[in-house]
């Protein structure tokens, strides 16, 4: 029998911090990204700096790219800051060298989120460099070691599961969600 008030659902949304997306929210941040990516690729080094860091496994330092790409540090460093500002690299790392602090940057996932990006640079489309990934038996066998070895970890993580209100059983929050995110996204660093 219906019970009048409000919507049971609801009152859980709220409960677990559970916000409803509204979709005029999500174009509103695809259409900044792609302004943003518009900017980006408006300049031929700053272009091609970007398509360099989506491409990258590892953090790179301006210094790094002012080597490879044979242009002055101090434009290279002025680009990587601009795609820094405007969110499409991340600093991913600090390293002490020589009395100064190198900076290592990574890509974020704007290219991802403007679908046009990838093609724009030229770089390989996800689907692609994934595949690309699956096929590295060297890089696969290093990921499941590193799996095996961090198995006895994860399990201690874990914990015993607990009664919750009635419910049979259930892991904490924080267990599962370690777990989960773990086996969902491993990670693609050194290893």
């Amino acid at each position: 029998m219906d019970r009048p008030g409000p919507d049971p659902s609801r009152r859980l949304r709220r409960r677990r911090g559970v916000r409803r997306v509204d979709q005029a929210e999500v174009d509103a941040k695809v259409k900044a990204a792609e302004q943003k990516m518009i900017f980006l690729l408006q300049h031929p080094l700053r272009k091609r700096l970007l398509g360099l860091y989506v491409e990258s496994r590892e953090p790179l330092s301006p210094k790094e790219l002012a080597d490879y790409t044979k242009e002055p540090l101090v434009n290279v460093a002025m680009h990587v800051r601009v795609l820094r500002d405007h969110g499409a690299v991340y600093l991913a790392e600090e390293r002490p060298n020589r009395g100064a602090v190198e900076h290592f940057y990574a890509a974020t996932g704007m290219v991802d989120v403007v679908r046009w990006a990838r093609e724009a640079l030229g770089v390989k489309s996800l689907a692609e460099a994934v595949q690309e990934l699956r096929e590295d038996d060297e890089l696969m066998e290093r990921l499941n070691r590193r799996l095996e070895e961090d198995r006895p970890v994860l399990e201690a993580l874990k914990g015993p599961k607990k009664k919750i209100r009635g419910r049979r059983t259930q892991r904490t929050k924080a267990s599962s969600s370690i777990g989960k995110s773990y086996q969902a996204r491993p990670r693609m660093q050194k290893l």
